[in-house]
């Protein structure tokens, strides 16, 4: 008696092979790009550094011992009046 051998194939063993070449395919067509993205504030601040403006750090670092003592006060009268001085100088630049 001769018995052939059948050939049985495993479902499971499909599946594998069958996501296997899929995710090949993904892989070779995409390609790994780095980017950058820089905000409207960091846009302005180098805007600032190349029209030759400055920043005066002694004045920063005051601010910031200030702040991180918990002596810095800001007038909030000041403050406000300064708010609508700004906005008056745009409006009227429009």
């Amino acid at each position: 008696m001769k018995i052939n051998s059948v050939n049985f194939s495993n479902p499971v063993q499909n599946i594998y092979k069958k996501t296997h070449m899929i995710e090949e395919k993904h892989t070779s067509n995409f390609q790994n790009k780095d980017s950058i993205e820089i905000s409207d504030i960091g846009k302005s601040l180098s805007q600032m550094s190349m029209n030759g403006e400055s920043v005066n750090f002694e004045r920063v670092n005051d601010i910031k011992s200030k702040i991180e003592m918990g002596t810095y006060h800001v007038d909030s009268r000041e403050l406000a009046k300064k708010i609508i001085s700004g906005l008056n100088n745009e409006k009227s630049q429009l």
